[in-house]
């Protein structure tokens, strides 16, 4: 539910993230007491940002957890 992305939900939020980026702008200054944590991919590691979304996807779609984890390290090593 993060503001900035491609979808709409009714309770969307501001991440630190998004924050930081407005403030890049040079247009905005953030209150980061009023940001949400950004939940996807936490906990994903690394390879989470650095690889392709295409590979993320792929692993998402597998239905073997732990075939999952290993394809996805594999993929993007």
């Amino acid at each position: 539910n993060e503001a900035m992305t491609g979808t709409h939900t009714q309770n969307s939020v501001f991440s630190r993230i998004t924050f930081a980026m407005l403030e890049d702008t040079g247009w905005y200054r953030a209150d980061y007491q009023h940001a949400a944590p950004l939940d996807w991919g936490r906990g994903l590691g690394c390879q989470f940002a650095m690889a392709s979304c295409k590979q993320w996807l792929n692993a998402q779609s597998s239905e073997d957890n732990s075939t999952v984890n290993n394809q996805y390290e594999t993929e993007t090593e």
